[in-house]
Parts: C-alpha cells; sequence; structure tokens
C-alpha cells in the first residue's frame, strides 16, 4: 500500500474570498487561525458572521504531481463536512452528505501524469437544511437551527443552549492518495477483559488479501508484549487508566503489522488505556 499525503496548503474561493489555508481545515480556520480575515468567533455576537458565511459555497483545490502505475488508486477522506463534490482534474468523483463517515473513492480513471488538480465544493448546508424543513419539518432542540436534523452533521455545530451556531464547512480530517498494490488492514480494534484484578486484551483484526501479521503491545515504560490475532493475552503487570483526579493516565500502544514476502505491506497503531467501564444503576 502506498500512501501520498494531499494534507497541507490548499486554496479556497467562495462568497467574495480567495485564501490559502492548511487542510486539515475548513471555511472558519482558512478565514479566522490562518488568515486573520474574521474576529473571534465567540466574542460577543461574532456568532452570527459566522453563521451567515455558511449561507454561500465554497471551493478548496489544490494541484499534485503524480505519476499512475498499474495499481488501482483512491482518493480517500477522513473526514468531509458535509454535502460536498469532489472533482479530479474536472472529473466528478462523488457527492457526500455525512459528516460522520470516511470515503475511499476510486480515481484511476481521472488521474493523468504530471500535474492533477483536486477539487471539493462544499454546498450551503444553511440553504439545504431550509429548504428541506420548508417541505418536510423535523423537531429539533429550540436552540439550534431550524432543520438541523436533516443533515448528517455535528449537531452541535447548529448551536444548543450551551453553544453557538458555528455550521461550517470543509475538509476536517486528513486526505491522502492511496495505490492498493497489496493487502491492507481494513479493521482494528481491541477487547479488554478484567477478572480477578487481571487483564487480558484481544485484537481483533481484519485484512483485505493475504498475508502474516505481527503484533505488539508497548507499555508505559516501554516493555513489549507479543499479541497474537483474534486470541486472548494476558497483560503482565497492568498499568491501569484512571479518570483526571483520581490517578495517572498511562498509555499502551498496539502495534500491528501486515507483512507479504516479508516486507510491511500495511501497519496500523493504537494508543488504549486499561480500563474496565460499567454502569451501576
Amino acid at each position: 500500500m502506498k500512501i501520498y499525503d494531499l494534507c497541507g496548503t490548499w486554496r479556497m474561493t467562495g462568497n467574495g474570498y480567495a485564501v490559502d489555508g492548511n487542510v486539515p481545515g475548513s471555511v472558519y480556520s482558512f478565514l479566522h487561525l490562518d488568515n486573520k480575515l474574521l474576529p473571534d468567533p465567540y466574542y460577543r455576537d461574532n456568532e452570527g458572521i459566522y453563521t451567515a458565511l455558511c449561507d454561500h459555497d465554497y471551493t478548496f483545490e489544490r494541484f499534485f504531481d503524480y505519476t499512475p502505475s498499474q495499481s488501482p488508486a483512491f482518493l480517500a477522506f477522513e473526514g468531509l463536512d458535509t454535502l460536498c463534490t469532489v472533482f479530479l482534474n474536472g472529473v466528478k468523483l462523488a457527492d457526500t452528505e455525512n459528516m460522520h463517515v470516511k470515503y475511499r473513492i476510486p480515481a484511476s480513471h481521472a488521474l493523468k501524469t504530471g500535474e492533477n488538480r483536486l477539487t471539493v465544493i462544499c454546498r450551503s448546508v444553511n440553504k439545504y437544511i431550509k429548504e428541506q424543513n420548508a417541505v418536510a419539518p423535523l423537531f429539533g432542540a429550540y436552540d439550534c437551527m431550524a432543520g438541523y436534523p436533516h443533515v448528517r452533521k455535528a449537531h452541535s455545530m447548529m448551536g444548543w443552549d450551551w453553544g453557538p451556531r458555528l455550521p461550517d464547512a470543509g475538509i476536517w480530517r486528513g486526505v491522502y492518495l492511496l495505490e492498493k498494490d497489496s493487502a491492507e488492514i481494513t479493521d482494528l480494534h481491541i477487547l479488554q477483559r478484567y477478572c480477578n484484578g487481571k487483564v487480558y486484551l484481544t485484537p481483533k483484526v481484519e485484512i483485505d488479501g493475504a498475508g502474516d501479521l505481527e503484533i505488539t503491545l508497548t507499555a508505559p515504560d516501554g516493555s513489549v508484549t507479543v499479541l497474537l490475532p483474534n486470541k486472548e493475552t494476558e497483560v503482565e503487570d497492568p498499568k491501569l487508566w484512571w479518570p483526571n483526579g483520581l490517578g495517572e493516565q498511562p498509555l499502551y500502544t498496539v502495534s500491528v503489522m501486515l507483512k507479504q514476502n516479508g516486507t510491511t505491506a500495511d501497519e496500523k497503531a493504537l494508543r488504549i488505556g486499561l480500563r474496565e467501564m460499567r454502569l451501576v444503576r
């Protein structure tokens, strides 16, 4: 698996603005944090300035050099917020409508040798929820923007009794191009079991393709334990994680390497705390 990072400097245009900023980023971060064009959104009634910004559409764009290979290529977005259309070299690749999911989009047919142009158009959520709510009104929290249940977006961004209306839009997590030339790890989850003061871990790993898995657990003191995929292993002298104010928060690192023909095809890592949580009613 080859990964080409496409984060970094992008160009944002729309609503009379044309500015450079950093991705992961958004309309607000480009205008306020990166270019100091707007006042503090949390000061007095500045919230209204930021809410009105999202009555408009915005375009995020960057150029990158690439040489296509024989392996299938995909554009991967870890987070798009929210109603977005993705173009590569003028070819429409996808429409998105959910802030809470990751997207992996086939891109081989749109890539070319040399300079490539990647464009993400973020359409106004404000306009969308007004239009949808006029047709089919949905009940929501009184302090939120009317119609917010019509979109799969963090609803706290649309106002609350404890928070302002800052809907925002943009590429809020990483974006990269990947070439799938090997097997890959598609899911990693760590199960924990507690019994008589002992801690047992089971790494649940799913892969696409064939290969050998090497899994290690690195303790806060640097000691390493080998874990077996989908099998339970006891953690020696476990250091438990405590909520703030009740104790320390030691973290363990679970590293997973997928090997093919003696080389690393893919790898993932998780930082975890050892702690059992129960609801006692």
